[in-house]
């Protein structure tokens, strides 16, 4: 019967420190990703325009992959996603 009860009052302290250690670890993670340390979100689509066509392009399916429009659409969306320079000279 000891040994019954030295078993169950170790697995509950190893199970506590466990569950403190995870919190621990987690504040640590919430302090470093904290909003002001975080980039500001970029603005993906300048114009309400190109969000219409975005959603028609979306609603093309498959299609939408050989359209021309939409192929330089996605492309530019892309780049201003990925912060290049869409002024720039191409390939």
């Amino acid at each position: 019967m000891e040994n019954q009860t030295a078993v169950h009052v170790t697995v509950i302290v190893s199970v506590l420190t466990f569950v403190v250690a995870m919190m621990a670890v987690m504040a640590m993670e919430l302090k470093h990703d904290s909003p002001s340390s975080l980039p500001a979100p970029r603005r993906i689509i300048a114009e309400p325009a190109d969000a219409a066509l975005l959603r028609h392009c979306r609603d093309l399916g498959e299609a939408a992959t050989r359209d021309a429009v939409c192929l330089r659409l996605w492309a530019a969306n892309r780049d201003a996603f990925l912060g290049r320079s869409t002024t720039g000279s191409k390939p």
